[in-house]
């Protein structure tokens, strides 16, 4: 499990907060899930653990294209921000995209 951020004061409260993310393929592949772990070490020496979950569907780029199509545009991917074809293993996809006529 990762380690807990390094921790930085709340503007408002200086409460000591710290943060860690765990991210994870559900069990059948078909979501990413992502939970931020938000620790408050406040000034009387309490904590508090806040958790909130993230929830994406992993889709292929044909369903990508797909939705985009049947909203009105047409897309084109590139990987990393770069004009370079999506090679299936990148972790950033930047869509360009033009409404259909």
């Amino acid at each position: 499990m990762p380690e807990w951020s390094e921790p930085v004061s709340h503007p408002v409260t200086h409460d000591s907060v710290e943060r860690k993310v765990v991210s994870e393929l559900s069990q059948d592949g078909k979501w990413a899930v992502t939970v931020y772990y938000y620790k408050t070490t406040h000034k009387d020496g309490s904590e508090t653990v806040e958790k909130f979950v993230s929830e994406a569907p992993v889709m292929s780029m044909d369903d990508y294209s797909s939705l985009f199509s049947e909203a009105g545009f047409s897309a084109n991917a590139f990987v990393d921000y770069e004009e370079q074809a999506d090679d299936g293993k990148s972790l950033i996809i930047c869509f360009v995209c033009d409404r259909l006529p």
